[in-house]
């Protein structure tokens, strides 16, 4: 279990995130610059993801009222993945600009089906990473899936999420991504 556990807590979106924005850095072309790294962290990682209340105690409420409580987090992270996208577009930062777009609308996603049903988000913050790194640095990046497989299965040990919310999530980061990708690139 502890494996797992592990597993969830290392991948998780924002640290996807963090792990997208240095590889397009590093390696996207046109986009090798220490400006960008911390950007691209700033907008991407440490605002939508890092300011949050912490929580000393983790409180025990029912499911619906959790999943309401999710909205305003994500439209955060929406909001600072729109703000990110206009710096990085008129900075011409077009890996950064398109990672941010690609954010802003899977986040959208989640949003519009979280009113429904709960989504793991742990698996669509990793596939849409790894669309990504596909589109910009090619096939090899797709151990990634492999990687998303890996925590909708640690989602489903530690009884996060049943098998069809870590699919959808699944869905929502691959298609969300690729459609934003196809139509922007």
């Amino acid at each position: 279990m502890e494996f797992w556990r592990a597993v969830s807590y290392v991948f998780t979106p924002a640290k996807a995130s963090m792990f997208t924005v240095v590889v397009l850095t590093l390696f996207a072309a046109g986009n090798a610059s220490l400006v960008n790294l911390v950007l691209g962290s700033i907008f991407l990682v440490v605002l939508p993801h890092g300011l949050r209340p912490i929580r000393i105690k983790k409180e025990e409420i029912d499911e619906e009222t959790q999943r309401l409580k999710r909205f305003p987090t994500y439209e955060r992270k929406i909001s600072f993945f729109l703000l990110g996208s206009a710096v990085f577009y008129v900075l011409d930062l077009n890996a950064l600009f398109v990672f941010a777009v690609c954010l802003s609308i899977t986040e959208s996603l989640l949003w519009a089906l979280n009113h429904y049903t709960k989504v793991s988000i742990h698996t669509a913050g990793v596939t849409r990473c790894t669309t990504v790194l596909i589109y910009f640095l090619g096939y090899w990046m797709a151990i990634g899936y492999a990687v998303a497989g890996l925590v909708a299965i640690s989602r489903l040990k530690l009884k996060a999420h049943t098998l069809g919310q870590a699919v959808l999530g699944l869905l929502v980061g691959f298609f969300g991504a690729f459609i934003t990708l196809e139509i922007m690139l």
